[in-house]
């Protein structure tokens, strides 16, 4: 398929690829090889790309460590936040996160081997302490650095100059950084929500102790430390005839620009324990414009996704429970600048509540025959966003299931239309299927049978039917 290598290609490990972009000795043997893997591998290209950015960064910083600095009356631009590609798990080709803020420090962070090595990275290291040591960088009241410093259990807000502005404690903070790592989600973004030139610091992260039971808030502070304003989600929920309490808690969140008006908006999704989930719409301030519920847990969403059109979309994972004795795992996406009033889904709904019209896909991922006979329902991590030929923007969905007899690893690729482009597989995957069709339980050819027909067997809830082909939700 276009814009992505074929799964049984080898792919250069990091540190060769690190050292082919600082062009390195040791690297010189491979050289060839490498330069003709990237012509034909996305992943990898992208990861040279963005070490080569990196190390250009720093080379250029160290170079403008002489030149005067602004004063601090000067007014600086928000900083942008940027959609993050995530590695795939099923190859050695890396899409790294995008920082969401301090290129440099969060960089290193995520990437200690990257920044770590090399004699240029020292260099330039070196360079930037000595001048930070020989000029005092000039102060800024703005925010365009948010670090959970985990190892002292606080928030820490910087300014472009590298200036501690101000700190805020957390309780049990290295908890939270471990859940964001292990799942390439975010407790913390920064954004100009108010337009007025300065960023808002926007935390899921629990600032009492109560906080820390209950995981139900979001706190929203300003470049001076000072609290705008908190969301507290949850309410009692009716479903069919019964009564689910206010036990909601967040799951994951996201801030972006999903109106024509432009302005910065904020979208949580809520599960109450496992069911029904809720996903709300708020705008700057804080108010409440709308919210989807869904009947099963809805565990994670990935924002930034925009069609051919132009449109937004979010998309979200998890599972339906609409059928309570056979619960399947979906993926949907959403149009946020729908969400308005409160409405439910037209296949997981029950709420007695207008169908939601910011559901545009929902899309039901099979028990393969490889799934079955591993006896254990599929599960599915959350959408990673992707970059496909072209420089669209599409994502992608890893499905698993775990038992005795081995493991089920696939990740669908779909374009921001949710059809289909390719899927792979890890490897041991392959041979649980192998050692399948060794008993004659499964036919045909892994990568031309089993992996062609698993992207075949989703289904798309078209409103009232499920279909073969990639249809819209119809209200």
């Amino acid at each position: 398929m276009q814009g992505y290598t074929d799964v049984r290609m080898e792919h250069p490990d990091e540190h060769t690829l690190e050292l082919y972009v600082l062009g390195a000795r040791e690297a010189e043997s491979s050289r060839k090889k490498i330069e003709s893997h990237l012509r034909t591998c996305a992943g990898c290209r992208d990861l040279v790309d963005r070490a080569s950015a990196f190390y250009a960064a720093l080379s250029a910083e160290a170079e403008r460590a002489d030149e005067p600095r602004p004063p601090s009356s000067t007014s600086l631009p928000a900083r942008k936040r940027v959609g993050a590609i995530f590695r795939s798990p099923l190859s050695d080709g890396l899409l790294w996160p995008v920082p969401r803020g301090g290129t440099l420090r969060r960089f290193v962070r995520a990437h200690p081997v990257l920044s770590g090595g090399g004699g240029l990275a020292l260099m330039c290291g070196l360079g930037l302490a000595a001048a930070t040591l020989i000029r005092p960088p000039a102060r800024t009241t703005n925010v365009t650095q948010v670090i959970e410093n985990r190892y002292e259990s606080r928030l820490e807000a910087y300014d472009p100059a590298g200036v501690r502005l101000w700190t805020i404690p957390v309780p049990h903070l290295a908890t939270y950084m471990a859940e964001e790592d292990a799942l390439h989600k975010s407790f913390v973004e920064f954004a100009d929500l108010d337009g007025d030139g300065l960023n808002e610091i926007i935390a899921n992260l629990p600032m009492t102790a109560e906080e820390v039971v209950a995981r139900n808030a979001i706190h929203v502070y300003g470049v001076d430390r000072k609290e705008r304003f908190a969301l507290h989600v949850g309410e009692a929920v009716k479903y069919r005839e019964r009564i689910y309490p206010d036990e909601f808690c967040v799951n994951t969140f996201c801030v972006g620009r999903f109106s024509p008006s432009g302005a910065e908006e904020i979208v949580v999704a809520a599960n109450d324990l496992h069911s029904p989930s809720i996903v709300y719409r708020y705008d700057a301030g804080g108010r409440k414009l709308g919210s989807y519920r869904h009947f099963g847990q809805i565990k994670m969403m990935t924002p930034n996704l925009v069609t051919a059109d132009g449109q937004p979309r979010i998309v979200l994972t998890g599972v339906t429970d609409r059928d309570e004795s056979k619960s399947a795992a979906v993926i949907v996406g959403l149009d946020p600048s729908r969400i308005t009033g409160d409405a439910e889904s037209s296949f997981s709904g029950g709420f007695n509540l207008p169908v939601s019209t910011a559901e545009v896909f929902y899309v039901r991922v099979p028990q393969s025959a490889v799934a079955k006979e591993l006896g254990e329902p599929v599960s599915l991590s959350g959408a990673r966003m992707a970059r496909l030929q072209g420089g669209v923007i599409g994502f992608s969905v890893n499905v698993t299931s775990t038992a005795t007899s081995g493991r089920l690893y696939l990740e669908y690729i779909f374009r921001p239309d949710f059809t289909v482009l390719e899927v792979k597989s890890a490897n041991p995957t392959r041979a649980v299927f192998d050692t399948l069709k060794e008993r004659g339980v499964v036919a045909g050819k892994f990568y031309d049978d089993y992996l062609k027909n698993v992207a075949g067997d989703l289904r798309y809830w078209d409103g009232a039917v499920w279909q073969a082909l990639a249809v819209p939700v119809r209200h």
